[in-house]
């Protein structure tokens, strides 16, 4: 099987641009697009990237070092091989033969990627790239549209749903909408979660988080504000918290540093106890999770889950029902043993087996025959269920 994988990010644990310098920008796509890839490899797949690669530049000066942070050997074979079949900066004209479409889904941000930002220095051309593979492939091969992070639209469901696209989520009970969506886990290589062992150094923090303020002013009001009064420094940040007068302003007790790739993981996440699960209001209700648990045990911590964060106990050893619990928690996993702390992460660990990447190829599997069933009514799956969301798929 050929399938063309259209995602917006880099894969290297440092980030640099067509001048060498560093970019300071998402990338979420390091620490778990290569694992995709790896498996697809593992079962005589081919992965075809079918969008621009960023990582040339990095690639270009430091080799084999841009993945150095973890699993160095597994993801850099993982790049070389997609170079191999194409990949490029010309890529986004190439239309390769393909069994199956996998989609990134990117959506319109005025100032980035719109028409209206095209030949300004700043544009991005995700958008236009995701259209011009739509454009080729629906009516000609499965596509299936990987929703992440609730922006695909009730005009994108209309436009989607004539051609039978599936959408995947990674929800436990994902969000209602036209098209049925069908639940995924964040895609890791389950077996390489431990391959950094824990400092014995007691952690300086009790609470660390790495990531973006995105809609997520409310989730720090209500669980972190309480328990971090100004001076303490209980919690450090990292990520894009602007404007950095205003969030000091407003969480005083929070430490805020600026964004880190994906090399300085291993250094802030081994210094912290405890990683909340935050997430904007709809990750809560829908129980959307991110690659954040097993990234906060990958590189030496512990995730904690929140109370209101639906089916969260799949994925963290401790959930708090309040502020002060959360804290608890925290206080309780610094204090421990580095011994004790081994034995808490490897229990972890062995929770999220159901993260592993087999599982999210198998979905794709399972789509891929569950389009070719459908082919003659593409909502067949559809009336399968009154719910229309949340089918578990079968490889």
């Amino acid at each position: 099987m050929r399938i063309g994988y259209l995602f917006r990010g880099f894969l290297a644990d440092v980030k640099l641009g067509s001048d060498l310098s560093e970019v300071s920008t998402p990338d979420g796509n390091a620490t778990y697009s290569w694992s995709i890839e790896h498996e697809c490899e593992r079962r005589g797949y081919k992965l075809i990237p079918l969008g621009t690669n960023l990582d040339a530049p990095a690639a270009s000066t430091m080799g084999e070092d841009i993945f150095a942070a973890f699993s160095q050997r597994k993801r850099l074979l993982s790049y070389e091989r997609m170079l191999a079949r194409g990949w490029s900066k010309l890529s986004e004209r190439r239309f390769p033969e393909l069994d199956l479409v996998l989609i990134e889904w990117r959506w319109p941000i005025p100032g980035r990627d719109t028409p209206e930002d095209r030949g300004k220095a700043w544009y991005q051309n995700d958008l236009e790239r995701q259209q011009a593979v739509l454009n080729y492939y629906l009516g000609r091969v499965p596509v299936v549209v990987w929703d992440l992070d609730h922006k695909l639209t009730l005009e994108d469901e209309c436009y989607l749903e004539h051609w039978g696209v599936r959408v995947i989520e990674t929800a436990v009970r994902p969000v209602r909408g036209l098209l049925p969506r069908f639940r995924v886990e964040p895609p890791f290589v389950t077996a390489d979660l431990l391959q950094h062992d824990i400092d014995d150094h007691r952690p300086v923090y009790h609470l660390g988080y790495i990531g973006s303020r995105y809609e997520r002013d409310g989730t720090i009001d209500e669980w972190i504000r309480p328990i971090t009064p100004l001076g303490t420094h209980r919690a450090k940040f990292w990520g894009k918290w602007e404007p950095a007068g205003e969030v000091r302003q407003r969480w005083p007790g929070i430490k805020f540093e600026g964004r880190i790739g994906v090399r300085g993981f291993r250094d802030a996440y081994s210094r912290v106890a405890a990683v909340p699960l935050l997430a904007k209001e709809s990750y809560y209700r829908c129980g959307f999770i991110t690659p954040r648990p097993w990234e906060a045990l990958l590189f030496g911590s512990v995730p904690v889950g929140l109370s209101c964060h639906h089916g969260v106990t799949r994925y963290a050893p401790y959930v708090a029902d309040s502020p002060e619990e959360l804290l608890e928690h925290a206080r309780s996993l610094r204090n421990v043993s580095p011994i004790r702390r081994r034995v808490i992460r490897e229990e972890a660990v062995h929770m999220l087996s159901h993260m592993d990447v087999r599982n999210f190829v198998d979905a794709l599997e399972g789509l891929v025959g569950d389009a070719v069933v459908g082919e003659t009514d593409p909502q067949a799956t559809a009336g399968d269920t009154d719910t229309r969301q949340g089918n578990d798929v079968k490889g």
